[in-house]
């Protein structure tokens, strides 16, 4: 039983590839239930959250887990580990500013949802990754023009391996 959990979770295998697990930072396992009491005397001003640097853990979760699918890209692990680190770029970034990384990042979860096509699909995948990672050095005014139009063309050869089914899932086009 034991052997099998571990070699669900990955762990019993020696020819695996080493991925990283998530970046779990943001959580507060255990947080109490009723918010912190607010000081209405006090001058202080409300502290800001640094999400530039959630932003750029995620990026660089996406890159470690592109890296390590290139390396090994038949191992379900790096393709897991792929997905959940887009996924979880995608959920979170429309606190980073939107944009361009939201389109990004949902046209690159489109891209890996069948297992099959993504070796078919590498250059467009590591194009994405490519886009997502430059998306750092976005200012959020002047380059929004650039970063419209490499998310039109790189949705638009998305759409040419994909096509929306009747439920709304993103299907190969035959």
């Amino acid at each position: 039983m034991v052997k099998s959990l571990l070699d669900r979770l990955g762990l019993g295998r020696k020819d695996e590839a080493v991925i990283t697990p998530p970046d779990l930072s943001r959580l507060k396992i255990g947080a109490r239930t009723t918010p912190p009491k607010v000081d209405f005397e006090s001058d202080d001003e409300p502290k800001e959250v640094d999400v530039t640097a959630w932003r750029d853990r995620d990026l660089e979760r996406v890159r470690t887990a592109w890296d390590a699918l290139n390396a090994a890209p038949d191992n379900a692990i790096a393709i897991k580990t792929m997905r959940a680190a887009i996924h979880d770029l995608y959920g979170a970034s429309g606190i980073y500013g939107g944009g361009a990384l939201t389109r990004l990042s949902g046209s690159l979860q489109r891209l890996m949802k069948d297992e099959s096509r993504i070796p078919a699909n590498a250059a467009l995948i590591n194009l994405h990754v490519q886009a997502c990672l430059a998306t750092r050095h976005s200012d959020g005014a002047g380059s929004d023009d650039l970063a419209s139009a490499v998310c039109d063309a790189l949705e638009a050869e998305t759409a040419k391996s994909l096509t929306p089914s009747d439920d709304g899932e993103w299907v190969v086009k035959d």
